[in-house]
């Protein structure tokens, strides 16, 4: 990046709103796809205590409804975990880009600069 684009991103702040967006969104997914894994896992516990008796005659295998419930779960739980990942690595590319450190590290540094600055 030429220096005087990095130098008008770094002085407007464009860079460093648009980190803390991507760092949202990547907290909001990956939050989805852990309550989406944590259903999966509360149904799965649910259906051990409740159909324990039924184990040893019928088997393992959930009826046909049950499975397609738990694939869909399963696939929006991956699609929300890739997600996480391309956001949080767009954040990080951003913010290597022009700061030219972490997306963690180069908002906690550029907050002082923000505070300094005279609004008037």
């Amino acid at each position: 990046m030429r220096n005087n684009l990095g130098k008008i991103l770094i002085d407007s702040h464009i860079s460093a709103v648009a980190i803390a967006v991507l760092l949202a969104w990547s907290i909001t997914y990956g939050s989805l796809a852990l309550s989406y894994l944590l259903v999966l896992a509360g149904e799965f516990l649910f259906s051990l205590v409740s159909d324990v008796s039924t184990w040893w005659r019928d088997g393992l295998m959930p009826s046909s409804g049950e499975m397609l419930f738990d694939r869909v779960l399963f696939v929006r739980a991956l699609e929300y975990l890739f997600r996480t990942l391309v956001v949080f690595g767009a954040a990080w590319i951003v913010s290597r880009c022009v700061y030219g450190a972490g997306a963690l590290h180069s908002l906690s540094q550029h907050r002082p600069r923000v505070a300094r600055r005279d609004y008037v």
